[in-house]
């Protein structure tokens, strides 16, 4: 595939969605426009073995596009555009220096090399009818964040990014900058492009402290300034969700959509209550230990027991009594012990996302805003698809638009798939989904299956109709060693591959040589010849 799309190629453009009474609405349907899908942190850059830090080619940004729009996910979300570190880094970034560094009157500006990938990421996307969700700034460092932000400013305290007038003034120009492109493969300016389905203010900002959300005033200015030079498109408050949003944020008309992210969250899962129930069980766990122990070593201490004969010696019944208060006691521990750990251990395995999706979703429609889950996961499956029943049939589903699982990654130019450790065991998935083998985690089948049906069901009850599922391109061999080990790459929604090999003498006529999946990771041989005659021959792979 050549590197840019001719304009002939592209797709029709669609109209913008909009926001009306709380609800994001598809003008050519009238209907709500609502999606379960996934966040796609490489469409813009690789961050991931065999070559982290690189910039994904033309395949694999359609690869995964393609990969959406074979699901029905209708949105993906990127990751936020990378910064430039102090030093001057060599790695790849979106956001880098123009001229000068370390003061307030540092100019910034953009990568061109890396915003002519975005911008085929853009027109890939209208080719597969994706919508792109595209945060500006990240909260971490990943690939360059705030601190990286304020540091190229010459301040080394974080919270000046939403503090200074001239940080601010620099951040509002780099916006500008972005929204203002004119995207050099489909000729179309960023601003009046409905591929991009939303700008949000960045990935999950908090203060420098991670416990309050971004000053509103910030916010709000960020908000109407994207307003006034974008009318087209919708705008989400990326604010992390789980420190709250200020009552200004809420009320702001510029903000359309409100975000969060559904992680277990340790001790910020329990509700008050649970935490009531918790201390209490171990207040009488403390309670029993201790009664335990005097009954058990000095029971004459226990009116209960202390029945005592003329001369002062215990009477029988206390041996009977002694051991019923005993075993009574070593029965009440083990229950409250067990009720806290079977409350701390559910919890933490199974974490509320929908309680916070109620509370969420209500501050939203009573604000007349959406709600998008922009990240959920690195959980059981069970409670991820508590979450998508929720949304798609619960008492707030007009309301929440949709939810992006974190996150599927894509195939490698360089055969296989890119793979990411993610925490708690979990990592990224791959589509359609495969069986569970190094970099291909246990739940994969149950967790792209899960998000597939979210997505036709969303479909059915929006009127949208998915486009129908053709047989995949063919694979494409590109390295046969002489060992036999051959490199192809994947064709997206593919699951299975049969490798054959021409018969020596007989031209044309194959023969069957194997059946692989196509769980492997990038850079490793898909196929291995194993009889010993190597990689010698012609050969095929579909």
């Amino acid at each position: 595939m050549s590197s840019s799309l001719p304009p002939a190629q592209q797709k029709p453009s669609s109209q913008f969605i909009t926001l009306k009474n709380g609800i994001l609405t598809d003008p050519t349907t009238s209907l709500p426009f609502r999606f379960a899908t996934y966040n796609i942190p490489n469409l813009g850059l690789v961050e991931d073995p065999p070559y982290p830090w690189s910039l994904p080619t033309p395949y694999e940004q359609t690869d995964t596009l393609l990969s959406i729009q074979q699901i029905g996910g209708r949105v993906a979300r990127i990751y936020t555009l990378s910064i430039q570190n102090e030093n001057g880094s060599g790695l790849l970034k979106h956001v880098v220096v123009a001229n000068g560094t370390g003061t307030e009157s540092v100019t910034l500006g953009l990568n061109e090399r890396m915003m002519v990938v975005m911008d085929r990421a853009l027109a890939i996307a209208s080719q597969h009818d994706v919508r792109i969700i595209i945060p500006f700034i990240d909260n971490w460092e990943w690939w360059g964040g705030i601190e990286s932000f304020t540091s190229l400013h010459g301040s080394s305290n974080r919270d000046d990014f939403y503090t200074s007038q001239a940080i601010r003034a620099s951040f509002l120009s780099l916006i500008t900058t972005i929204v203002e492109r004119n995207n050099t493969i489909t000729g179309i300016r960023y601003k009046n492009d409905p591929t991009i389905l939303a700008w949000e203010t960045g990935n999950e900002l908090m203060s420098s402290d991670n416990k309050k959300p971004p000053p509103w005033e910030w916010t709000t200015s960020i908000a109407k300034h994207v307003r006034q030079i974008d009318s087209n498109h919708l705008f989400i408050d990326g604010g992390y969700g789980k420190v709250g949003w200020p009552s200004e944020v809420l009320t702001d008309p510029n903000v359309d959509v409100l975000s969060n992210h559904y992680y277990p969250e340790g001790v910020d899962m329990f509700s008050a209550g649970e935490w009531v129930g918790i201390v209490l069980l171990v207040v009488v766990f403390l309670a029993s230990t201790a009664t335990f122990w005097t009954v058990w070593s000095k029971p004459e201490k226990i009116p209960w027991l202390r029945q005592t004969t003329s001369d002062n010696k215990m009477k029988p019944p206390h041996t009977f009594r002694k051991r019923l208060t005993l075993t009574l006691l070593f029965l009440l521990i083990i229950l409250s012990l067990s009720l806290t750990l079977y409350i701390t251990i559910t919890r933490l395995n199974h974490p509320p996302f929908i309680r916070r999706l109620h509370h969420d979703a209500q501050l939203a429609q009573s604000h007349g805003k959406s709600l998008i889950i922009g990240e959920f996961g690195l959980a059981p499956v069970e409670d991820c698809a508590k979450l998508l029943d929720e949304i798609i049939d619960g008492k707030y589903s007009h309301t929440v638009t949709g939810a992006l699982a974190w996150s599927l990654r894509g195939h490698s130019h360089y055969g296989g798939f890119y793979t990411h450790k993610e925490l708690n065991g979990y990592e990224s998935y791959h589509h359609p989904g495969f069986a569970s083998s190094p970099g291909f985690p246990k739940d994969e089948m149950d967790m792209t299956s899960l998000i597939r049906a979210a997505s036709f069901r969303l479909a059915v009850l929006t009127n949208y109709s998915i486009p129908l599922l053709t047989p995949p391109a063919p694979p494409q061999i590109f390295n046969i060693s002489i060992t036999g080990e051959i490199w192809w790459r994947g064709s997206t929604g593919a699951r299975q591959y049969t490798v054959e090999r021409e018969e020596v003498g007989r031209n044309g006529s194959w023969k069957e040589v194997g059946v692989v999946d196509g769980n492997v990771k990038a850079g490793m041989p898909a196929f291995v010849v194993g009889d010993g005659s190597g990689g010698a021959g012609r050969w095929r792979v579909r």
